[in-house]
């Protein structure tokens, strides 16, 4: 389980984006980050993959973690973007492969659209044995892509997806993991079944 206990944090000069915060997160679930923007959404990410410090309380991940942006992909050819999580030449293949962007791999990175970079990215991420953060792999994709990677992620596990695409998440988690004002809220399911349900309780 990934722990989160007592977790108090927030950017100088600003309102604390998360106050005592405890939550226990299976590292086996495909679960769906959700929240309005300045949320504190990429501000989890980032905590839990180590990339800030200055918080109060306790964030316990007992396996590696790899995290996606859509503005880090770097390398002089996708294979070296892809290879920057550590995995091996022939795993970053099989999931390229399964992500339609195999015969992408050794060309020059700067050549390829942004949603082949999201692509090439997510095949390095799962070529590693570690819990994935990925942080609005959506914003380069186009229809076809979206419904690539979703049919892609809905085959894994392992995983924390932020996107504000419900369709998307919908087709391919099993837990959300709602960042609101009052809180941090995690239910079994997927964001149309977590969203009617508080439009439920609000109407009763």
């Amino acid at each position: 389980m990934i722990q989160i206990n007592g977790l108090t944090f927030g950017y100088a000069g600003q309102e604390h984006l998360f106050d005592r915060v405890t939550v226990a997160l299976d590292e086996r679930w495909k679960t769906g980050l959700i929240g309005r923007n300045g949320r504190g959404k990429t501000t989890l990410l980032k905590l839990l993959d180590g990339a800030l410090d200055g918080y109060k309380g306790s964030i316990a991940v007992p396996i590696p973690t790899v995290r996606f942006s859509v503005d880090e992909a770097n390398g002089k050819t996708a294979f070296e973007a892809a290879a920057r999580y550590g995995g091996e030449e022939w795993e970053i293949v099989r999931e390229a492969d399964l992500l339609g962007v195999a015969d992408l791999l050794y060309r020059p990175l700067k050549s390829l659209s942004g949603g082949q970079k999201t692509r090439v990215q997510l095949a390095g991420m799962f070529a590693v044995d570690a819990f994935r953060l990925i942080d609005e792999p959506t914003d380069s994709l186009d229809l076809r892509g979206r419904a690539a990677v979703a049919r892609y992620l809905a085959g894994k596990r392992g995983f924390i997806l932020a996107s504000h695409d419900r369709a998307f998440l919908d087709a391919c988690i099993d837990h959300v993991l709602a960042v609101t004002r009052s809180g941090v809220t995690l239910t079994a399911g997927t964001c149309s079944s977590y969203l009617n349900d508080v439009d439920a309780r609000e109407r009763n």
